[in-house]
């Protein structure tokens, strides 16, 4: 049962970055994802 923790442990760790970078509208975000959308949003809310 060590799997999962490391899988959620890397997801936390990956998604903390994208999500700053969406919320503070960080250049490399806006470059990467493009602008504001109502499907960046969706992606915040999970």
């Amino acid at each position: 049962m060590l799997f999962p923790k490391i899988s959620l442990a890397l997801n936390i760790l990956v998604f903390i970055p994208v999500y700053s970078g969406i919320l503070l509208k960080a250049n490399l975000a806006v470059d990467s994802y493009g602008i504001e959308t109502p499907a960046r949003g969706i992606l915040l809310s999970l």
